[in-house]
């Protein structure tokens, strides 16, 4: 390998496998103990001239992270300042962070797709800084962008320290973050990389960047580095190796039949086993040897292939590759246990499966106790090729002789309580022995592991994934039900206090609270006692941030019987008035997508900031009505009903009135209009004629003698008083019948609405926009201005009763002074 001076372009030079090995450094210490065992390595950095111009490559493996998220790749500091420049992975967010130049310039690029546990990464940064852009090349893609500045220099100086393994901050001290995992091929240039250097570099792991500055890239490169601490390994592996994807094979669980494999082995990033050859097929058996006996069937195979075998009409078959199934015409295929041929076998056999992974497949842990911390797991292999599981922060799941074991280190978490002479991965619920104590994890408890990703909720046997929306949505998705277990709504509150109104939203200073207020039927008319009964349906809606819900279906969800949510009541504002509940029921609304579920528990959970609350709820109302004689016989009558609600005050809610579609109205009185006005002409006809009958009947008196004369008015006197008894009756059947359940028209419902109370005050004798006594004002005037029925109605009421006031007066005169 041979060096370029700074001021030239740097150069891409081929290292042949065979001429010399690459130099890879492990760091094997583990990030969570103490400082004191982490390894660095450290190069004194002699360059002069500040650059403007800055390129960093190189090769990483990541093996765990520390849960600060913080993964240092390569750092550099000077003399004069706190740090000069740093390159890092903040893991938990999947960004590049680039600092350069004692802080005065930064850079944050989202790395996609993610980066993967125990996966070689390249990865290429190129800094300009007299136009402040950067070019970001990873995994065969390159990214461009701006640099921010904050202020300060825009150059890097030289004559410092380069540390590759920790974070420093400082001048030849100050170290802090570690770096677990193996580096190669690193490199800083005083100069840009073109876009072409960095594509060959990222997608040709043979090709490696020569400079004078900084370089990392065989073992005789790292003569120039001091090595810090015994736990630095430093491997020689030839180029190539470390960048090729390391393919799994992993045997599942259990026999399957064949349909329910492909979505499995999806999940885990590949395939079926596809042996293309019997020889294959052979390393298949012998690969898992121990496995061969239990999987093994009446048609003398023992594994399903990623293969069918189709039927073409011309009397021959032909194999078919990454197809369906037609089982009216297909064979599915398996390998036979002596591992040289293939096998026709029904579809719905059970055999074993291996699932082909070209990348490493990653495996989730849920349920339990907080322990193990980590959910997240990498599959690999150990030294003796028994399946491993690695998470980022150092936890593993093991093989040890008879059963699978946790392990942190050195120390075991849990022990699997099953004993096998298997190492197929623990798949599905299994139950585990922990000994360590903590306050909420039971020593025995139950884990499930899962090929299922964190977008999907896993089913008991850990190979069926469902999308959290299918959580809890009444239809069963998995085997064995457990979608649609633990779902009763469980709201969850983060203050006992259920009689304080919620909070208003981000930008509101009152809670908004949404109602709907319908009268459905009259139940009685009391005149006496000058009373109504009527059925009032109340609905009320909002939202509450302090209560986390679980598991919510699509639509409305019951909360009915559920303690500590704050509920608006209602009641009667006047003493007079008497509410009875008759059902009311109450409901939380989803109406946002679902969000991941948690591992730890496998329940969704939904804020009550995004999902209404809402109280349903049917009253009979018993209230005092002022009835206005001058509407007899009651067929136009205005009552104002006063709600109350907690006695709430407008600086703690603000009522929203709705008609149940969404449309606001502004408050006004609550009331209802019932209106016949064919009834009340009749009656004032009535009324009119029995008027005539009366005179008609004096009239005619005087022509008679006496004695007919005296039987006459006796005869008309009765006929006059059934008449207006008739009436009278006509008058109670209408009563009775507005007394009767009936419904209100569609008018009166609507105007069914609610008065607010003046600045949360019942002081008699107010007079506000809206207040009761505007409310009485408005009467008045509707009574001024009435219509000619109902006035004709009221003269014809009094000629009848002056007529007949007249004729009893006249009757009496008479008869006495005849007698």
């Amino acid at each position: 390998i041979t060096t370029t001076p700074a001021t030239t372009a740097p150069a891409l030079l081929s290292v042949s496998p065979g001429t010399e090995a690459a130099a890879v450094v492990t760091f094997k210490g583990n990030p969570e103990s103490s400082s004191s065992s982490w390894g660095y390595l450290r190069q004194e950095v002699n360059f002069t001239m500040p650059l403007s111009k800055v390129t960093v490559c190189l090769r990483f493996q990541v093996t765990s992270v520390p849960y600060s998220g913080v993964v240092p790749l390569f750092s550099y500091a000077h003399p004069e300042c706190y740090s000069e420049f740093v390159l890092a992975i903040q893991w938990n967010t999947s960004e590049l962070v680039v600092e350069c130049c004692d802080f005065g310039v930064s850079a944050r690029v989202v790395l996609e797709p993610p980066l993967s546990l125990l996966e070689w990464e390249s990865l290429c940064m190129v800094l300009d800084l007299d136009d402040l852009t950067y070019t970001l090349g990873h995994r065969h893609h390159l990214t461009s962008g701006e640099i921010s500045v904050v202020g300060g220099s825009t150059r890097l100086r030289g004559g410092g320290v380069a540390v590759v393994g920790r974070q420093q901050h400082q001048h030849d001290g100050g170290l802090s973050y570690a770096f677990h995992g193996s580096l190669t091929h690193l490199a800083l240039l005083g100069s840009k990389l073109t876009p072409q250097a960095i594509y060959n570099f990222l997608i040709d792991c043979s090709q490696v960047v020569a400079s004078p500055l900084v370089s990392m890239n065989t073992m005789r490169g790292l003569d120039d580095w001091e090595k810090h601490d015994i736990i630095v390994g430093i491997t020689g592996l030839y180029t190539g190796h470390f960048c090729q994807k390391q393919e799994s094979f992993i045997m599942l669980p259990s026999t399957h039949p064949r349909e329910e494999l492909d979505e499995v082995c999806k999940n885990l990033g590949g395939s079926l086993v596809r042996p293309r050859s019997a020889e294959e097929s052979e390393n298949l058996r012998q690969r898992f040897s121990k496995y061969v006996d239990q999987c093994t069937n009446s048609y003398g195979s023992w594994l399903w292939v990623d293969a069918y075998r189709r039927y073409n009409n011309k009397d021959d078959w032909s194999i078919m590759w990454n197809m369906v199934p037609r089982k009216d015409r297909d064979q599915c295929l398996s390998v036979s246990v002596s591992g040289n041929s293939w096998v026709d076998t029904p579809c719905d056999e059970r055999l074993c499966a291996v699932c082909h992974a070209v990348s490493r497949p990653v495996f989730t842990l849920r349920m339990s106790c907080t322990l193990p911390n980590d959910r997240l797991y990498t599959f690999t292999y150990d030294l003796d090729g028994h399946p491993i599981l690695i998470s980022v922060h150092g936890i593993s799941i093991v093989w040890d002789s008879n059963r699978w074991v946790i392990i942190k280190g050195s120390t075991i978490l849990a022990i699997q309580n099953e004993v096998s002479n298997l190492d197929i991965l623990p798949l599905g619920v299994t139950k585990w022995h922990f000994l360590t104590e903590e306050p909420d994890c039971p020593r025995e408890t139950q884990l499930l592991l899962s090929v299922c990703g964190l977008d999907y909720f896993a089913c008991g046997d850990g190979l069926t994934c469902v999308p959290w929306v299918a959580r809890c949505d009444l239809s069963v998705n998995c085997v064995d039900g457990s979608d649609e277990e633990s779902c009763q709504i469980k709201p969850v509150s983060t203050t006992s206090l259920a009689h304080i109104p919620p909070p208003p939203p981000h930008s509101e200073k009152t809670l908004p609270i949404t109602m709907t207020l319908l009268a459905i039927t009259l139940k009685k008319i009391d005149f006496p006692g000058s009373r109504m009964v009527t059925e009032i349906f109340v609905e009320l809606g909002w939202q509450d941030p302090r209560v986390t819900f679980y598991n919510l279906r699509s639509g409305d969800n019951s909360l009915d019987n559920t303690p500590g949510l704050w509920r608006l009541a209602v009641g009667g504002a006047l003493a007079s008035t008497n509410f009875t509940v008759v059902r009311s029921f109450t409901t939380v609304t989803r109406s946002q997508d679902p969000p991941r579920g948690s591992l730890l528990t496998q329940n969704v959970q939904y804020s009550g900031r995004d999902n209404r609350l809402q109280v349903r709820a049917l009253y009979m109302a018993d209230f005092s009505c002022k009835f206005h004689m001058q509407y007899f016989p009651f067929h136009i009558q205005h009552c104002d009903l006063l709600l109350s609600f907690q006695d709430l005050s407008p600086t703690e809610v603000k009522l929203i009135h709705t008609e149940g579609s969404g449309h606001t109205h502004q408050p006004h009185s609550l009331g209802f209009t019932n209106t016949g006005y064919q009834i009340r002409l009749g009656v004032g006809v009535a009324c009119l004629v029995g008027v005539l009958m009366v005179f008609w009947g004096c009239a005619l008196g005087g022509y008679f003698p006496h004695s007919p004369h005296t039987t006459f008015l006796h005869v008309w006197f009765i006929f006059v008083f059934v008449f207006a008894f008739c009436i009278v009756l006509v008058i109670v059947a209408t009563a009775w019948g507005v007394q009767g359940t009936a419904r209100l028209p569609t008018s009166a419902s609507r105007r069914l609405t609610m008065v607010y109370p003046e600045e949360g005050k019942r002081t008699p004798g107010r007079r506000g926009e809206g207040s009761y006594y505007e409310r009485q004002e408005q009467l008045r005037r509707e009574q001024a201005s009435r219509p000619l029925v109902v006035r004709v109605n009221s003269v014809a009421i009094l000629l009848l009763g002056l007529a007949g006031l007249s004729f009893l007066i006249w009757y009496i005169t008479t008869a006495l002074i005849q007698y």
